[in-house]
């Protein structure tokens, strides 16, 4: 944040409130002066971000690219999901490396081996008869508490998508100040689904 970047040192990596001119939406978008659209490989040998997951870091920026404790709620405020990433606005143009579901305040950690996941895939023309599972690993960084993290264990072939609490696991997150909220909506097998999205891999 405020520093110039190495490519183009005209230009800060971040310039919090103008997202237009932060090198990192120039390099995401793919109109930077200089070198390739990250992520490197985008869109040949790697999905790009989606307009989505872009949009979410524009805003943070507009927002003033407040560190993770200012930009945290009170905790006064109920535990809420602030965003996911995927979420099913717009087709994903690879298989999503992760989901992100985003929270208002920091989680347990501590709970996070109550609770497994899995994504599952639809059949063609049917909204909700699972012909695939594909087990998924949950996470938090250290590094922002506030944002866990979903992977499938491997790669999504094309085609649709959600994201389920497994039926024996809780949906139920806690932040540390013991403040729980359920994530997702129920299904008609009582599992949650947290996330719905298209994967369009490219040739």
């Amino acid at each position: 944040m405020g520093v110039p970047s190495t490519e183009v040192p005209s230009v800060l990596r971040v310039k919090p409130g103008d997202p237009d001119n932060s090198y990192i939406i120039q390099k995401l978008e793919g109109h930077a002066a200089v070198g390739a659209q990250m992520p490197f490989g985008c869109p040949n040998t790697q999905p790009c971000l989606t307009a989505s997951t872009i949009a979410f870091i524009r805003q943070w920026i507009t927002n003033g690219a407040p560190p993770a404790a200012a930009a945290a709620a009170p905790m006064s405020a109920p535990l809420a999901v602030t965003s996911i990433v995927p979420d099913g606005m717009e087709p994903v143009s690879g298989p999503p490396p992760q989901v992100m579901v985003a929270f208002n305040h920091e989680l347990d950690v501590s709970q996070l081996a109550t609770h497994s996941m899995h994504f599952e895939k639809l059949a063609a023309g049917a909204t909700s008869t699972p012909v695939e599972q594909v087990a998924a690993r949950l996470a938090v960084s250290s590094a922002n508490l506030r944002a866990l993290m979903v992977w499938p264990a491997r790669p999504l072939s094309a085609g649709h998508y959600r994201l389920v609490v497994d039926a024996t696991s809780s949906s139920r997150f806690s932040d540390i100040a013991g403040q729980t909220v359920a994530l997702g909506t129920p299904d008609e097998r009582g599992q949650a689904v947290i996330s719905t999205f298209d994967v369009e891999v490219r040739p």
